[in-house]
């Protein structure tokens, strides 16, 4: 058994993965492919951000995260997608929520960015700028919220713009990451809010199967 919330019970891997990222979720010409799991443990990561909004709640851990979608693709890779679904303490899933939510968000969700590409890139690719913004989310039955990071970056003298979108839904002890990536333009929009919605729903049917 990997995790218990409430009466629900996510009983085999296979019932959790039904709840991430499916390729049905997405148009016919996005590709799968097995999860990269090089990146999984955030919890530095999480640390900083958690510290500049002042989070006081426990964290989500890692070890909570019961299921991985396939790392997707389309368009030759400049667009990307990619979720996981944790079982964690109902207060920490909200306060997952609200740290994306706190006035300080955008700002914190930069300066993380710039940790990340200080420490993780080669020296060929530079971040020139970077500016996170609220992004609107669909009224979901769940709590749900989400930010989208412009970065301009520098290739070998070469300048493009990536836009990472990280979006959070929450429903009682189940938190459901979602991670959207478009380079030089964002994924579409309609696309992303029926996503979250799907994923909402299918939280949904867990708490009450």
């Amino acid at each position: 058994m990997l995790a218990v919330a409430c009466s629900s019970v996510v009983s085999t891997p296979e019932i959790a993965r039904a709840v991430v990222l499916t390729p049905a979720d997405l148009p016919s010409d996005w590709s799968a492919a097995a999860h990269d799991t090089s990146h999984d443990d955030y919890t530095q990561q999480a640390a900083i951000f958690r510290s500049c909004v002042a989070a006081v709640a426990d964290a989500v851990a890692p070890r909570d995260v019961v299921a991985h979608s396939p790392d997707f693709t389309a368009d030759g890779g400049t667009l990307r997608a990619k979720s996981w679904l944790a079982v964690t303490d109902a207060d920490a899933a909200r306060a997952a929520v609200a740290s994306f939510t706190d006035a300080r968000a955008p700002r914190c969700m930069d300066e993380l960015v710039r940790s990340i590409w200080a420490s993780s890139t080669p020296a060929s690719v530079h971040l020139v700028d970077v500016h996170t913004d609220r992004l609107p989310v669909p009224p979901v039955a769940a709590k749900a919220a989400a930010l989208r990071s412009t970065t301009t970056v520098d290739v070998n003298g070469h300048r493009l713009v990536v836009f990472v979108d990280n979006v959070l839904v929450a429903r009682d002890r189940y938190l459901a990451s979602l991670w959207f990536v478009g380079t030089t333009s964002p994924l579409d929009q309609q696309l992303e809010r029926r996503v979250i919605d799907t994923i909402s729903a299918r939280i949904g049917k867990l708490l009450n199967s």
